[in-house]
């Protein structure tokens, strides 16, 4: 299955589902992996954000997580990822 970032749809390779976060300085990006095969490292989705961005848009953080906060409706909870991120 192929990926396509939201706003580009541009084709993300081996991303997973990722959900971005913004910040007074820069994004945070958070990926879910839904399986280990999918592992990218990081210094690959560096290259690949550094290709598709501005340099001021470029996240200062890439975090990856075991799950996406979600509602009942399936979309993602911002809020529980601010505040993961203030912890």
């Amino acid at each position: 299955m192929k990926i396509y970032e939201p706003r580009t749809g541009r084709y993300a390779p081996r991303l997973g589902r990722y959900a971005t976060e913004s910040t007074r300085y820069a994004p945070v990006v958070r990926i879910y992996r839904p399986k280990p095969q999918k592992y990218v490292p990081n210094q690959e989705l560096q290259v690949h954000t550094k290709e598709l961005t501005a340099p001021y848009k470029y996240p200062r953080a890439i975090e990856i997580i075991e799950e996406l906060p979600k509602t009942t409706s399936g979309k993602i909870r911002r809020v529980e990822l601010r505040s993961a991120e203030q912890k």
